[in-house]
């Protein structure tokens, strides 16, 4: 009963918010004009504000990342860019498809890819920012062994949460910080 009480909470019509972001676009340059002018008046959804300057950012930043996996020799850094990437390319025709086609997956009763597209878009910048951490700690502490590691532990490796940590933690840098 308790999960069925759960579902209906998802069911088609039962928000009192209208998802589809056309619905409150006053210029069309201004993707969330809305969204912006609430999201100064309440604070929890001041993040939301900068959704489309946010869209744009990611760009370079995924194709900085490309460049570094180029000459990227690490395989497990590697693959790890590539599922940023992966999970960066969902993300986006999640968000198109939701921006296009809004009315169409809700007369389906699926209004949910915006959620989707904020679920995959914070994996790949979660992924992506991993990659850079070993990238940095790799050119300026190489003498420290950064890797990536995964928790819980490295047989979770698929589904795990990657972070970089230091082989060579106690090893100081020979360039002397003042």
């Amino acid at each position: 009963m308790g999960a069925m009480l759960w579902w209906d909470q998802l069911r088609a019509g039962s928000s009192e918010v209208d998802w589809c972001e056309d619905n409150y676009t006053i210029v069309p340059a201004i993707a969330e004009f809305y969204n912006t002018v609430r999201g100064g008046r309440e604070g929890p959804r001041a993040g939301h504000s900068r959704g489309l300057r946010g869209r744009v950012w990611r760009l370079p930043g995924h194709g900085l990342l490309c460049i570094f996996l180029l000459r990227c020799e690490n395989l497990r850094v590697y693959k790890l860019g590539l599922f940023s990437g992966l999970w960066w390319m969902l993300a986006l025709f999640c968000w198109i498809s939701d921006k296009a086609f809004c009315e169409i997956w809700s007369s389906f009763n699926f209004p949910y890819l915006h959620c989707v597209w904020h679920i995959l878009i914070c994996l790949a910048a979660y992924l992506g920012c991993v990659c850079f951490a070993y990238f940095d700690a790799a050119s300026e502490i190489p003498e420290q062994g950064p890797v990536i590691k995964f928790w819980p532990s490295e047989r979770w490796a698929f589904i795990g949460v990657p972070y970089v940590t230091l082989l060579c933690a106690h090893k100081k840098s020979p360039v002397k910080i003042t």
